[in-house]
This record gives structure tokens, sequence and C-alpha cells, in this order.
């Protein structure tokens, strides 16, 4: 017959075996969780930068579409409420005003006109070759939402495009809104001269 220590003893290593082999079954179910919880954490992450490349693609087509329209149309209805003030001052006073007056007049108001026109024709053109650069990075499907941001970002306003079409648009600017005001001003002077003398 054995001693009870050694039985005890035995026993106690019986159950730690059999724990010990229930541990390490729990562990392989605890690590092959883990993978599967790891496998879905990748899933759903890929998912979800898949959404937001879609939503970072929309916010960039409305953000430049909106920004290129709104810009456009004001400065725009500016200019145009200006030629067509120019134009009715122009008519209404012809009488009053002599043939160098008004030719003087109406090459100021084609150089102004001109120079509006073509900076339009040259937005129209420099911003559709833009969209179409654009376009065709947010259709690479491979790049990921912060590559595909970068690259956008890099067409957009990371180059010195930005500051170039800023002092054309000044030059423009001055341009065109000096040769109105003159020829504007040419007008009513000559219409005040003529009513008054």
């Amino acid at each position: 017959m054995r001693d009870p220590m050694e039985r005890f003893l035995q026993d106690i290593n019986r159950k730690f075996s059999s724990h010990s082999e229930s541990i390490k079954q729990l562990q392989s179910r605890q690590n092959k969780i883990g993978e599967i919880t790891e496998m879905s954490r990748r899933a759903i992450n890929n998912i979800l930068i898949e959404r937001d490349r879609e939503k970072t693609i929309a916010l960039f087509q409305a953000v430049y579409t909106s920004a290129f329209e709104k810009s456009t149309a004001h400065t725009n209805i500016v200019m145009i409420a200006g030629y067509a003030g120019l134009f009715t001052l122009w008519s209404q006073t012809s009488e009053y005003h002599s043939v160098k007056t008004s030719i003087i007049v109406g090459l100021l108001t084609l150089i102004s006109l001109i120079v509006f026109i073509g900076w339009e024709v040259f937005k129209i053109i420099f911003h559709g070759v833009q969209l179409a650069k654009i376009a065709r990075v947010i259709q690479a499907q491979d790049l990921p939402s912060d590559e595909l941001f970068r690259r956008v970002e890099n067409l957009s306003f990371g180059n010195n495009m930005t500051y170039l079409l800023n002092i054309l648009w000044i030059t423009v600017l001055i341009i065109t809104i000096s040769t109105g005001f003159s020829a504007a001003l040419l007008l009513l002077f000559s219409f005040v001269h003529s009513i008054a003398f």
C-alpha cells in the first residue's frame, strides 16, 4: 500500500496535468479567437477606409467645384453689371460725345472686355485641366485615403501655380477695372462737359 501522502501528490499531479491540458486548450482557443478578432478588425478597417475614401473623394469634388463656381459667379456678376452700366451710359449719352471721345471710350472698353473674356477663357481651360488631373488621381482605385488626399492636395494647392494665378488675377483686375472705369469716367466727363458748356 502506498503512503497517503504519495497518493495525495499523485492525485494533485493528475489534476494539475488535467488542468494544465485544459489551460493549454483554453490558451489555444484564446489565440484562435485573437486571430479571428484581428482578421475581423482588419476587414472592418478596410471597409471603413473604403468608405472614408469615397467620402474624401466626394468632399474634394464638392469643395473644388463649389469654390470655382462661387468665385466665378461673383466676379462675373460684378463685371457684367459694370459693363451693362457702361454700355447704358454710353448709349444714353451718345449724342453728347465727340467722335474722338467715342473712339477712345470704345478702345478702352474693348481692352477691358478682351482682358476680362481672355481671363475667363483661361480660367475655364486651367480649371478644366486641374479637374482632369484630380479625376485621374481619384480614379486610381488602389490608393489609400491618405495618399489620395496628399496627391489631390499637391495638385490643387501644393504648387506655385496658385501664387502665379493670384498675381495674374491682380494684373487682370487692374487692367480690366482701370480701362473700364476710365471709359466710364470719360463718358461721364464728356456728358457733363457738353451739358455745362
